[in-house]
């Protein structure tokens, strides 16, 4: 009898100790932009721009995927994360699609002794995925403001707040990333444009 509670006793840790948690899938924030020159364009190819860093608050910075749900709820998705947080990855895809414009004659992405002509400054809002309070129905949200200074003078040159909303094709986190990188692409053809137009 003692033998049999036994390996019952040893059946049930056995069974436990072969269950393995899901993996957690990794997401990445590319918004895949077309590469576009607007050299022709630009008055700014005399200009030095510096990126500093997008300020935000602790939910874009980390690579934990946050979600809000109905009026007031906010939650997480435990089976799946950001590769870079948000605050890191928008920057570097603002880097790129400005390297891309050919609009200036140097983009500082990094920290540098050198004197930039301007700076631009920025606060990601929002960038997240909304869900209904019956969770039938999702979308996304971005939104992004942005500040060119002049260094010289301390002036600001020109401001934006760019705002995108995107309905999901997928009520899941999956569905919420295809959703942001969509968004964000139209976004930064938007930003390049306000760019372009600054530098006329």
């Amino acid at each position: 009898m003692i033998q049999i509670f036994i390996f019952i006793i040893m059946s049930i840790f056995s069974v436990g100790c072969t269950i393995k948690e899901p993996p957690v899938k990794i997401y990445r924030i590319d918004a895949e932009l077309q590469k576009q020159s607007l050299q022709e364009h630009t008055h700014c190819s005399d200009k030095t721009l510096r990126v500093l860093p997008l300020q935000s608050t602790n939910l874009f910075r980390t690579t934990t995927m946050n979600y809000a749900k109905g009026s007031y709820e906010f939650g997480k998705f435990t089976q799946s994360e950001w590769s870079l947080p948000p605050s890191h990855a928008l920057r570097h895809e603002i880097i790129s699609m400005l390297d891309e414009s050919q609009l200036f004659a140097f983009i500082q992405s990094t920290p540098s002794r050198a004197k930039s002509s301007w700076v631009l400054e920025g606060e990601i809002e929002d960038f997240m995925q909304y869900f209904d309070a019956d969770t039938k129905h999702s979308h996304v949200h971005i939104k992004i403001a942005l500040r060119v200074v002049d260094t010289q003078s301390g002036t600001i040159v020109a401001s934006k707040i760019f705002s995108k909303k995107l309905d999901t094709q997928h009520n899941n986190a999956f569905g919420g990333v295809e959703a942001l990188n969509k968004a964000l692409q139209m976004q930064l053809k938007e930003m390049q444009q306000w760019f372009a137009e600054v530098c006329r």
